[in-house]
């Protein structure tokens, strides 16, 4: 396996006041936030339970001790993880995947608000149905709505911040060791697809898990590996954002002031436009590539 490194010193050129900023408020005023918080989400509802009838003995030691193992000192933050775990355990347990989504921006936003990737989540779902599989789709939020969960993923930018990573790794392995035959599709947009990157480096030695990344940002070196997609051109147009071009973001956005932009649509951190940093099934490169990837995952011998 290889990293690919893309030249960056414009775009992080451009940044450089919005971290220092952040970086220094961090230090000044240390978020509240806890990585560890991030609760995975389906239909809507955070999945926990503290129900242990019908869970094997060592799951439910094992779902303590990562609670423990996370929260040293703090029995309500380390038992509120155990029953993440557990919650997840059960609803994973009959599955034959399980697919986690990993938001771009600053982590907060459900999949229901982005429809793009709502799209492809649906669309990896009916392709693994399509192969007799069972799946289980997840939102993973990593943080909180507000400054504080700002603060907080300027962490993980600024490679601070590793506990995020470390907890979503701990979670997987959590289903794959205690699931048998259960396989992991990480997934992820912009800053979401640095999440889903850096959890399957930890996780590297785990052959059931993998990885589908859209817009990765231009400073990530995105790890090439045999069981990671990643994708920076929706076939429409480059990602501008994820290839680092700043002229054509900066005209894109004058021209939006002005009422005068019909080019592609995409955005980051909210509101600055980025031509192309939008990722849909409804595109047929996108569904070409994610649809093949998941083939080739279902076609591939698992652990």
């Amino acid at each position: 396996m290889k990293s690919v490194k893309k030249p960056a010193a414009l775009w992080l050129g451009g940044f450089t006041l919005l971290l220092a900023g952040a970086l220094t408020l961090t230090l000044i005023a240390p978020s509240p936030f806890v990585p560890g918080l991030m609760c995975a989400e389906v239909g809507g509802q955070v999945l926990s339970s503290s129900d242990l009838n019908g869970v094997p003995p060592q799951v439910a030691a094992s779902a303590g001790e990562l609670g423990r193992k996370f929260f040293p000192g703090d029995e309500a933050k380390a038992a509120d993880l155990a029953g993440q775990l557990i919650g997840t355990y059960l609803a994973a347990a009959d599955k034959d995947f399980v697919v986690i989504f990993n938001p771009g921006g600053w982590g907060w936003d459900p999949l229901s608000e982005i429809p793009g990737w709502e799209s492809i989540m649906n669309g990896i779902s009916d392709t693994l149905g399509g192969y007799g599989y069972n799946s289980l789709l997840l939102d993973y939020k990593r943080t909180r709505h507000g400054f504080d969960g700002v603060v907080g993923e300027t962490e993980v930018l600024l490679n601070v911040q590793p506990a995020k990573a470390q907890e979503l790794a701990a979670r997987v392995s959590f289903l794959t060791d205690n699931i048998p035959g259960l396989r992991v599709i990480l997934t992820g947009e912009s800053n979401g697809a640095t999440m889903a990157d850096d959890t399957l480096r930890l996780l590297e030695d785990n052959p059931r898990v993998f990885a589908i990344e859209t817009g990765p940002p231009v400073w990530h070196p995105s790890l090439r590996f045999s069981r990671s997609l990643i994708i920076r051109n929706n076939g429409e147009q480059a990602d501008t954002f994820s290839n680092g071009d700043i002229p054509t973001i900066i005209r894109a956005n004058a021209e939006s002031a002005f009422g005068a932009y019909q080019g592609a649509q995409g955005n980051i951190l909210l509101y600055i436009g980025a031509p192309g940093h939008y990722y849909s099934w409804d595109y047929a490169a996108v569904r070409s590539q994610v649809g093949n990837f998941v083939s080739g995952i279902v076609k591939s011998p698992s652990a």
